[in-house]
């Protein structure tokens, strides 16, 4: 029974050392297979380092170490840091202090100012060099705290970075300051915290003494020396910059050249402002251009293009200009062959924009335009400029309308914009209240009764460039009679439709001086700071005037129909009462013999003189000098009408050469459309002008000067024109302006 136990025993004994040994050839097998597939990866590794190095500094680690200091002592610091990190050899080499001899070399070629004491010469390399921050490694840090031996970005410096007010004035003295902002003084938080700390701990006012005159020393010794880091980083930054500079203009020059020899050369001279290849994305790198230029090509082939596109259109632009002479030349001809009629024609600006003149105007560059190019047009401008004068008219009426939608009161204008911000009253409590002005929800008039009624010589115009703000219609009068009180020189239409301001507009200087070839030199106009412009009555003010209809019904017509055309065929004339002055005994320019009975109202101004006015004038006086009267109802009291009955001819004649001598309605025919074109003359100045500059021995009407189509609207204010009342009897005289 034992031997049998013995037996079993025997085997189990056996069959586990099988086992073992099995496992043990297993294991071994995957020990063999491991360390097999590690020498193939160590292989691999090998072949592959080996197949990068050759070529590239492959035997720089088997070479001796004499060999590599006086290798890198030729670096720089920051070419050290990055071979240090390279591999752990390196890096075991390099960080041993045997080496300090190539850090101090390299320091030395770098310029950098001597290590502190309390920095290894791999640190102070890596605090002067490295870009990064100290506490949070966010890379391209260009800020170090030279006082403070740390490189810190803005986002750190909130939290390690404080004003020394925080802390005592006693510590002030024994820590790195450097100025902040708004007169502040900035710490490093750890050096101050630590010198505190310290400071606490010290026993005995002998030993902190010794610590104070030791801080003190420290932060004189670290003052100095960070102003030396300073300047040194100041040079740094600027040779950084020359550097950044000269590889960026490396790339311009080899990427012109470039384009030069593909045939690019004259479009690249002809690039103009705000477009520049020199600031284009692709061109404008601190990188020499290498075989890069491939990557770039179609990107700045493309630019290219559209810079070629750019110049063929400001060359036809300017093919464009250069016409525009002839085409003015033709409207000149066209204009002065209609003389005596003075019609309103249109300027240059308007007249290049008529499509059939701007399709000759823009015809293909090959073809050469002349004044018989216009040849087939100029039949055809009587009525392309009748449609013309319709178009204004249109313009006109919308001016009108828009001019419509202006409050009649600022004190209404405002009061109802603070009731809709803060909903002060509703409608019906707004239009019943005492205390504020009634809103104006007045119907809008129909385009045709608008239409109407601006061609009435009630109408009057008001100019915005000629007249002040303040003196145009006055929305603020005290006479709250919902009349509106006119305060500027009126104008009329059809003359208002002439008003040289809707032509005129400031000249642009930059691009005359600057960029001459882009400037249109038919809008020129030399005497003055102005430039000529298409028509546009912008900021054009219309109203109508209870004094111009009170005149034109004393004129004998109705004022609902009555025109400006209709007047002036009425031979009538108006003197104010108002601003009669008393007769003088000797009245220079007076003519006893033009001698007739006047109305009723000259008993009134027995012994006195008046003003006297053709309707306009009149209009135009009482609107600015005498407005209240039309509020009062006194009008008929002071103004006298001279019906065609009551003045002599021989009155009427003087009235009209005095006009016709001193009013500023002459234009020269020479100058027309022309950049020397100076505007209007008296008729002794219009002669002037013609004799000097256009040598006329005799200057003719209608020949070398004419009469300007808006020339009933200008008219002085004032007139020196003056009625002379004696004993009854009325006279016309000229009163002689006083030379000033």
């Amino acid at each position: 029974m034992k031997a049998k136990s013995s037996n079993s025993i025997a085997r189990r004994s056996a069959r586990k050392k099988h086992k073992d040994e099995k496992q043990d050839t297993s294991t071994d097998h995957a020990e063999k297979s491991s360390e097999r597939t590690v020498d193939n990866s160590k292989r691999q590794l090998q072949k592959v380092v080996k197949r990068r190095m050759i070529g590239r500094l492959a035997d720089l680690p088997s070479m001796p170490l004499d060999i590599l200091f006086e290798i890198f002592g030729q670096l720089l610091p920051y070419d050290l840091l990055k071979l240090a990190r390279t591999t752990r050899d390196f890096r075991r080499l390099l960080m041993n202090r045997s080496s300090i001899s190539v850090w101090k070399a390299a320091r030395v070629n770098s310029g950098l100012p001597g290590c502190p004491t309390d920095m290894s010469e791999p640190a102070w390399a890596h605090l002067a060099f490295f870009p990064q921050c100290n506490y949070c490694s966010a890379t391209n840090i260009r800020n170090v705290e030279w006082r403070f031996r740390v490189r810190i970005c803005s986002k750190c410096a909130g939290r390690h970075l404080a004003d020394i007010r925080r802390y005592s004035s006693y510590f002030e003295s024994m820590v790195s300051t450097r100025p902040g902002k708004r007169r502040s003084v900035i710490c490093f938080k750890p050096e101050i915290e630590s010198v505190e700390s310290r400071f606490c701990a010290i026993e005995g006012n002998e030993a902190r003494q010794s610590f104070i005159n030791e801080r003190k020393k420290i932060v004189h010794d670290r003052l100095q020396h960070a102003k030396l880091c300073e300047v040194w980083n100041e040079s740094q930054t600027q040779d950084r910059d020359t550097e950044l500079w000269n590889l960026r203009e490396d790339r311009r020059h080899a990427i012109f050249q470039k384009l030069e020899d593909l045939g690019w050369g004259h479009d690249i001279s002809q690039i103009q402002q705000p477009d520049s290849l020199e600031l284009h994305k692709l061109v404008d790198r601190p990188q020499r251009l290498t075989e890069l230029w491939s990557n770039i090509k179609p990107g700045v082939l493309e630019f290219m293009e559209e810079m070629r596109a750019k110049r063929i259109e400001r060359e036809f632009a300017s093919l464009v200009l250069s016409r525009k002479f002839v085409a003015i030349r033709v409207l000149r001809e066209y204009k002065n062959s209609r003389l005596p009629d003075i019609q309103l024609m249109p300027e240059g600006p308007d007249f290049c924009e008529f499509p059939a003149i701007k399709e000759i105007l823009h015809q293909p560059a090959d073809i050469t335009v002349e004044e018989s190019s216009f040849s087939d047009v100029v039949p055809q401008l009587a009525s392309i400029m009748e449609d013309w004068r319709m178009d204004l008219d249109r313009r006109l009426l919308k001016s009108i309308r828009m001019d419509s939608l202006r409050p009649l009161s600022r004190k209404r204008f405002y009061l109802k914009m603070l009731n809709s911000l803060h909903g002060m009253f509703s409608d019906e409590e707004y239009e019943t209240s005492e205390s504020l002005p009634p809103m104006d929800n007045k119907p809008q008039m129909t385009d045709e009764i608008l239409s109407h009624r601006m061609k009435l010589a009630s109408a009057l115009y008001s100019c915005p460039s000629c007249t002040p703000s303040s003196r145009r219609f006055d929305y603020d009068s005290d006479f709250d009679d919902g009349l509106q009180h006119f305060t500027s020189n009126a104008l009329f239409y059809p003359q208002v439709l002439g008003h040289q301001c809707w032509t005129r507009t400031e000249a642009g200087y930059f691009d005359m001086f600057y960029n001459p070839a882009a400037c249109d030199q038919t809008l020129r106009l030399a005497a003055s700071e102005d430039e000529r412009k298409g028509w546009d009555c912008y900021g054009l003010s219309f109203k109508t005037s209870k004094i111009a209809e009170y005149i034109v019904q004393e004129a004998g017509l109705d004022s609902d129909i009555a025109t400006a055309n209709d007047m002036d065929q009425v031979d009538c004339m108006f003197a104010c009462l108002t601003c009669r002055e008393p007769m003088i005994n000797d009245v220079e320019g007076g003519s006893d013999e033009s001698e007739t009975s006047g109305d009723d109202n000259l008993e009134s101004i027995t012994s006195s003189v008046c003003p006297l006015f053709n309707w306009r004038a009149a209009i135009r006086h009482l609107t600015e000098q005498h407005r209240s009267l039309s509020s009062l109802g006194m009008m008929e009291q002071h103004i006298m009408k001279f019906t065609k009955e009551s003045l002599s001819t021989e009155v009427k004649e003087t009235e009209r050469r005095y006009r016709t001598k001193n009013d500023t309605i002459w234009a020269c025919v020479h100058c027309r459309d022309l950049p020397s074109e100076k505007g209007v003359y008296t008729l002794s100045e219009v002669e002037n002008h013609v004799s000097q500059r256009h040598q006329s021995a005799s200057p003719t009407l209608n020949v070398d000067y004419f009469r300007h189509f808006a020339a009933s609207d200008m008219h002085p204010t004032s007139a020196p024109f003056l009625v002379c009342v004696r004993d009854g009897h009325v006279t016309c005289y000229e009163r002689v302006p006083v030379e000033a």
